[in-house]
């Protein structure tokens, strides 16, 4: 564990490999399911939207979900 902030800094900036590519696919996940759901949210009611945005907004939380469990399992 980092003592200092300089520590900290200095272990982040060696992240790589799948710990650096599982955060990236955590951020596009997140970024994608919840734009959608802000879609559905703002133009449900007053515009057509896409039939299953709601489904796949279910389906990256799911996704999601289910990554971090894994994740935490295998540090377990």
């Amino acid at each position: 564990m980092a003592d200092t902030e300089e520590q900290r800094k200095l272990a982040v900036s060696h992240v790589g490999g799948s710990s650096s590519k599982l955060c990236m696919l955590w951020r596009s996940s997140l970024t994608s399911t919840v734009a959608k759901l802000e879609a559905y949210i703002d133009f449900s009611e007053d515009e057509n939207i896409e039939e299953g945005v709601l489904q796949e907004v279910e389906q990256g939380e799911t996704l999601i979900l289910l990554s971090l469990l894994i994740c935490t399992c295998l540090e377990d």
